[in-house]
């Protein structure tokens, strides 16, 4: 036994000895997998007891809500610290939590990081965890994700965040059933046959363990039916406390509960006796997610519906409310006013922390109940919406919500508005394949603009009017716009349109020399880096890679796609580091490399969202030799 436990002697030596390197400031990632009910949360538990180092342990976990929690895991760890990571979430700037989360994995003490059920995370989350996970070798920290590994395939998220894991010590600990022996030993000193328990639950652990906590004569069918078993064991009154806390995934945290359940906590300590309930930290959870599910999914649904709308409630009355927490219990609750209040919000979180599924998600939730809004609300959210729908490549569809937007704009008579969301759609119906509905509709967005006396709005609607026409490959009309917006920047003090400018000068003016569109590419980065403006950064990243391939820049387009690769995986902007991974193939193929050149294509075929990438991949891929050098491509 370890810990307790039975036959997981071997992944706890592991997780200890990673420990002891971590303590060395030789960090590492410790990936725990394996099944629900399997005993990862068990294995973990056991090994945060067995440690014997002076260990700085924070400690989140991901719930199963409709959308994910934003940088949930994170905020549970770091709460109450008082340290630079939660001070950074606090403020909610998504851009200062990556330093932030460095410096509070930076010792002594050595610190172990855990996040359980990471196949629940949002996009926001695993951003955070992949830039700490490259960089924990020279931290003196431990990461330990659990993650059911039927639940991440290859083309899930925490797949390609592990994926970039490359070079760093990442240990595996994939964790299996109990033999026959084992179940045995645990079935001592009860009625039950050991063996054909073994073959009726195939050794899970909490399948075993529920299964001779039920009580019954005959061995219960599945899971749910062993806790519902244990469940039914309990008083009418606790039975009706521990309903209403089943609706609520993951932790409840006492304020919470008590909030919730009022006067009916006290009968929540005959469900912790009974083993259905555990106190952990500040608050309660079910001994396992499938025992919460298993009371939950047996309620009837207007009990459910109920249950929800009290925590609800309960809720919205927090001072900082937790909002991915509350749209999912108004939607469980069909709570529409609380829907058409929170999600807009919650969507718009979600946004500003790089989590657009999550975002997208939320104002599709929102969206079902567009007609109870009031004012501008309609406006703005299709407005946002449309833009997801931009990110997510859906282009066709971010048309026709953009188009919509604009409509309503223009019926509430806000013309900065108006000329932004005209922009907007001017972006989104070039990538949907119409750049002459593009061009005409940036130009009335200016019309628009021009009189509303707004010159940052304006240098932004201008910027885009030269960045289209450089995309559309109009290179004498393209550059005169650009020129004309650098100046229009420059005055409203807008770097990143300058920067913007900077980038499209180089790759479509068409007096400039192989040098000087390089030039303009490289300051275009300078400036994006000097500001933080990440997005900027890695469009120029990926040009200055187009113009050094096309002009024969080995050597500088090597040291280009290595630093763009870092920067660009470091903050999650996947377009461009497909982008990017695409040349890099090509470079290998300048080179002779045709065995790498193919394994890097054939999974940047599968993962590569951006049409110019597939493009490019299968223009090289599928005629054995790269496209001959010309004019560079402007795809971006």
């Amino acid at each position: 036994m370890a810990g307790g436990l039975l036959e997981r002697d071997e992944p706890l030596d592991a997780l200890l000895t990673e420990a002891s390197g971590a303590a060395s400031g030789q960090g590492s990632v410790v990936l725990v997998t394996g099944e629900a009910g399997i005993g990862k949360t068990s294995l973990v538990s056991a090994f945060l007891t067995a440690l014997n180092s002076p260990a700085r342990v924070l400690a989140g976990g991901c719930d199963d809500l409709s959308t994910p929690r934003i940088l949930g895991p994170l905020r549970d760890a770091t709460q109450g610290t008082r340290g630079p990571l939660e001070r950074a979430l606090a403020d909610g700037s998504h851009e200062a939590v990556f330093a932030a989360a460095i410096e509070e994995l930076t010792g002594p003490p050595p610190t172990v990081l855990v996040v359980e059920d990471l196949h629940w995370a949002d996009d926001a989350t695993l951003d955070v965890l992949g830039y700490l996970g490259r960089r924990v070798s020279s931290l003196a920290a431990m990461l330990v994700f659990t993650f059911r590994d039927e639940e991440v395939s290859t083309d899930h998220a925490v797949a390609r965040m592990l994926g970039l894991l490359t070079g760093i010590r990442v240990r595996r600990l994939a964790l299996g059933p109990l033999s026959p022996a084992a179940v045995t030993t645990l079935a001592a000193g009860t009625a039950r046959d050991g063996t054909a328990l073994h073959a009726l639950t195939g050794g899970n652990p909490f399948y075993v363990t529920e299964a001779l906590a039920a009580g019954s004569k005959d061995v219960p069918a599945t899971v749910g039916d062993a806790v519902l078993a244990r469940y039914r064991q309990l008083s009418a009154k606790t039975q009706a406390a521990v309903e209403q806390l089943s609706v609520v995934p993951g932790q409840v945290d006492f304020g919470l509960a008590e909030a919730v359940l009022q006067d009916q906590l006290d009968f929540l300590a005959e469900a912790e006796q009974h083993g259905i309930l555990e106190v952990r930290g500040q608050g309660l959870a079910f001994r396992h997610e499938l025992a919460r599910l298993a009371v939950e999914r047996s309620l009837p649904a207007i009990r459910r519906r109920l249950c929800n709308r009290t925590v609800v409630e309960a809720l919205g009355t927090a001072a900082v409310p937790d909002l991915d927490r509350l749209v999912h219990h108004a939607v469980e609750g069909g709570a529409v006013d609380a829907v058409i209040t929170y999600a807009p919000r919650a969507g718009q979180e979600a946004a500003r922390a790089g989590s657009h599924r999550q975002a997208l998600a939320h104002f599709e939730t929102a969206l079902r109940h567009a007609d109870r809004l009031k004012a501008t609300a309609p406006a703005r959210l299709i407005d946002d919406y449309a833009w997801e729908l931009h990110h997510a490549h859906r282009f066709v569809d971010a048309v026709q919500a953009g188009r919509e937007a604009v409509a309503r704009y223009a019926e509430l008579g806000d013309q900065i508005a108006l000329g932004e969301a005209m922009v907007r759609l001017a972006l989104q119906t070039f990538w949907a394949g119409r750049p002459d509905e593009a061009i005409a509709t940036i130009e009335r967005a200016l019309r628009v603009l021009e009189p509303a006396g707004s010159p940052p709005t304006l240098a932004y609607a201008a910027t885009y009017r030269g960045v289209i026409r450089a995309m559309a490959e109009l290179s004498d009309e393209s550059a005169a716009a650009l020129e004309h917006a650098r100046r229009l920047a420059t005055d409203a003090g807008r770097p990143d349109l300058v920067s913007l400018c900077l980038n499209y000068l180089g790759l479509s003016h068409p007096t400039l020399d192989t040098d000087g569109r390089i030039q303009h590419l490289q300051d275009s980065l300078q400036i994006a880096l000097a500001h933080g403006l990440h997005d900027c950064a890695a469009d120029a990243y990926a040009h200055l890679a187009e113009l050094q391939y096309w002009y024969f820049r080995w050597a500088e387009l090597a040291d280009c796609l290595a630093a763009g690769a870092r920067f660009t995986s470091e903050h999650g902007i996947w377009s461009s580091a497909d982008h990017l991974e695409t040349y890099r193939c090509l470079l290998l193929l300048r080179r002779g490399d045709w065995a790498g050149a193919q394994t890097g294509f054939d999974a940047n075929r599968h993962r590569a969202a951006h049409t110019e990438v597939l493009h490019l991949v299968n223009e090289a891929w599928g005629r054995g030799s790269v496209p001959g050098a010309g004019h560079p491509r402007r795809s971006r």
